[in-house]
């Protein structure tokens, strides 16, 4: 299906959501998956063509971002029919009054599945605009986990045998964040467990190139660069300002990196011109790393200097 047929099919998906649709899944023999969104792509096209009125997450109306001294304050989710016959069908389920939504898909030999905690029914034929959440609900069906080292509140997972792998969902809303440790470190437990990094350039990760690097060791670069992510305080990303033609934060897109963690998962960071920095799981937020940070990091990944290319299929 060619990108604009797809664009016609899913009827006002956002930009991003169709990046995501180009990246596709792709495997990587570094030893974790990376989820593209094409399958949730062909899912609305699906659920568009069988339910004339799918189901949608969404913030609640009325209610955005909004900014205080606190931090920022992403709202919580709520699940409401969409007035379309196609919408925005995202994988997702409702545990415990939150709204988990599909981060990445890892090789099943990931050290990361947990204590059992219930199955999601994925019934969406039985949600109406004013029951909001719906506890075990969802756009996916099966049985779900803590994963190992990480706060239930924020990360669960769910085992998929046919495919080998693990996919991880996030509680990414009904939260505040002020600076980026909180997430980084308090939540994703980022120092001190990396055991390599990754990189690609966004054309790469957008045409599904392949062409990922590695580097040979956490350097001081890039422990200086987590050390400016967690201090730096985050902001909407819809709050950036663009340079004249780019008008959302993919546009200025420089790299995808990946730290791989010790226990076969990854933190997926996407940085962005002038040190903008957001988080695969977190879309709504960012931060900016300064300025001279950023620079010294952008020059190790354009030389590619202490790096191996990494084989992806």
């Amino acid at each position: 299906m060619k990108r604009e047929d797809l664009y016609r099919a899913i009827n006002g998906a956002d930009a991003d959501l169709l990046e995501r649709s180009e990246a596709g899944g792709r495997k990587r023999k570094s030893g974790w998956l990376k989820w593209g969104a094409m399958a949730a792509c062909l899912c609305l096209v699906v659920m568009g063509a069988v339910i004339r009125r799918p189901f949608m997450p969404s913030h609640d109306e009325g209610i955005g971002i909004t900014v205080s001294e606190n931090g920022v304050t992403i709202p919580k989710m709520k699940v409401s029919l969409s007035a379309n016959e196609a919408a925005d069908m995202i994988a997702f389920f409702i545990y415990q009054g939150r709204c988990y939504v599909h981060y990445e898909w890892f090789y099943d030999d990931a050290d990361i599945v947990g204590e059992y905690l219930g199955t999601a029914t994925g019934l969406i034929d039985e949600w109406t605009p004013k029951e909001g959440y719906v506890e075990l609900a969802g756009s996916i069906g099966g049985d779900f986990y803590s994963v190992k080292g990480y706060d239930p509140s924020f990360m669960l997972c769910m085992k998929e045998a046919s495919a080998n792998v693990v996919d991880t969902y996030i509680c990414n809303n009904g939260i505040t964040l002020k600076y980026g440790s909180e997430l980084y470190e308090d939540r994703l437990h980022l120092s001190g467990s990396i055991a390599s990094v990754q990189y690609e350039s966004r054309d790469s990760w957008y045409y599904g190139r392949g062409e990922r690097y590695q580097m040979n060791s956490v350097n001081d670069i890039v422990l200086d660069f987590i050390r400016e992510l967690d201090s730096a305080q985050f902001v909407p990303s819809d709050s950036v300002r663009y340079d004249e033609g780019k008008t959302d934060m993919t546009k200025t897109e420089l790299y995808h990196l990946y730290f791989c963690m010790e226990n076969g998962t990854a933190v997926h960071l996407r940085l962005s011109e002038n040190g903008y920095v957001r988080f695969q799981g977190m879309w709504d937020l960012c931060v900016q790393v300064p300025e001279e940070s950023c620079r010294a990091l952008l020059g190790l990944l354009d030389s590619h200097a202490d790096s191996v290319a990494v084989e992806v299929e």
